[in-house]
């Protein structure tokens, strides 16, 4: 690909699904639908946009309910991993880049990035003292091994370590710029006011993806691993074929912005961890100065997405998911919207006013992304056809 484009990319980031059960409705109308709706409005303004999304297998309560269940960790992420892709894709969730860590390409990819990080002094090897199971090996914390019972024993290795503290003044700048939650400016002042963490990632485990080269021996942390598969995939998107920490770097110079899509849960990883990795990896801070979004996992019935999305319209339940949210989701609310707006979606209504139409397009901006907002403009006139293309996915 050459690196004359004619428009710099904005990349839309959802977060890996855990591998650990189905993916509820109450998910599925957090990060994965506004993060499409989003990225359909950017691409009728004609942007060029590229999107993520994937899976996460290398949790602990992955391998948790894998033992619990008597399959194979791998086995189970594998048919979960299949799983959530039918639920994207029977939602009309688009994305240009799918990580899937089960693929060796990936596993390369990750792996190989993470050691050229360490090789060129970025994450350095430094000594430390970790706690692992004594009976079992896993990573412990202390007390008793979460996984087997057994005591934890001291590990005195050197493992790589991520200084955010070294990105202060460039995270300073981007959390200057982005478009941030007031929770999550709340919770960076926190951090800003003392040091910032020092974050081993990666370390002496018994499950996750297995280091390479300077990192043989240890696994990737999951949360690390996260971060550094959206740089590799994003830049093989942007310009397949990109290796070595520069030619990453140079794909990623034909991105002009970043938009996270997260529940606030992950705060510290996408406010700190995942911006100094992206930091470490040569990606500008104008680049990560975009928009963080935090779209909260709605209360729920226990509805499993794939089953509800094969059974019910698509219009009406991603109408339904983006009108209701972030308010609770239950089968009477939606089946009281589905008979008032099945109907009016049929029929005829005046055009919008012109009042309407500023706030649907405010709406489907995302640094003031409200699709309950633009939901209700649809709904005063169906045939806004750009309206309703980028809300019912069609």
């Amino acid at each position: 690909m050459s690196s004359a484009t004619p428009a710099g990319a904005t990349v839309v980031v959802t977060p890996p699904a855990r591998t650990d059960g189905p993916l509820s409705i109450g998910q599925l109308a957090g990060p994965y639908l506004a993060a499409d709706i989003a990225a359909r409005s950017a691409r009728v303004r004609g942007e060029r946009v590229v999107t993520t999304a994937g899976v996460d297998v290398h949790q602990d309560s992955v391998r948790a309910r894998a033992e619990a269940e008597g399959v194979e960790a791998e086995k189970l992420a594998a048919t979960l991993r299949d799983e959530f892709v039918d639920t994207l894709d029977a939602a009309r969730i688009r994305y240009d880049v799918f990580l899937d860590p089960l693929s060796a390409e990936y596993q390369r990819g990750v792996t190989t990035l993470a050691a050229n990080l360490t090789e060129a002094g970025r994450i350095p090897l430094r000594k430390r003292t970790m706690l692992a199971c004594a009976d079992c090996d896993a990573r412990a914390a202390a007390g008793r091994c979460a996984r087997c019972g057994g005591q934890p024993r001291s590990l005195h290795v050197a493992v790589p370590v991520l200084s955010i503290e070294d990105y202060r003044q460039e995270l300073t700048e981007i959390w200057l710029r982005a478009t941030l939650p007031d929770r999550a400016r709340q919770a960076l002042t926190h951090h800003l006011e003392r040091r910032l963490p020092d974050v081993p990632i990666a370390y002496p485990a018994n499950w996750g993806l297995e280091g390479i080269g300077p990192h043989e021996g240890l696994r990737i942390d999951p949360y690390a691993e996260i971060g550094l598969s959206t740089v590799y995939g994003v830049a093989q998107t942007l310009r397949p074929g990109s290796v070595g920490l520069e030619e990453i770097a140079e794909a990623w110079s034909e991105a002009d912005s970043l938009w996270h899509f997260n529940d606030f849960n992950v705060c510290f990883y996408f406010t700190l961890l995942w911006p100094a990795l992206y930091l470490a990896c040569g990606i500008s801070p104008e680049t990560l100065a975009g928009a963080y979004v935090t779209t909260p996992y709605p209360q729920t019935d226990p509805i499993c997405a794939t089953e509800f999305l094969h059974n019910e319209n698509i219009d009406i339940a991603r109408l339904y998911l983006a009108w209701t949210h972030p308010a609770p989701i239950s089968w009477p609310t939606y089946r009281a919207f589905e008979s008032h707006v099945d109907p009016q979606l049929e029929g005829t209504s005046p055009l919008l006013a012109e009042v309407d139409l500023h706030q649907a397009r405010t709406a489907l901006d995302p640094q003031t992304l409200n699709p309950p907002t633009a939901t209700r403009a649809l709904l005063t006139n169906p045939h806004a056809t750009h309206l309703r293309e980028i809300l019912t996915g069609r």
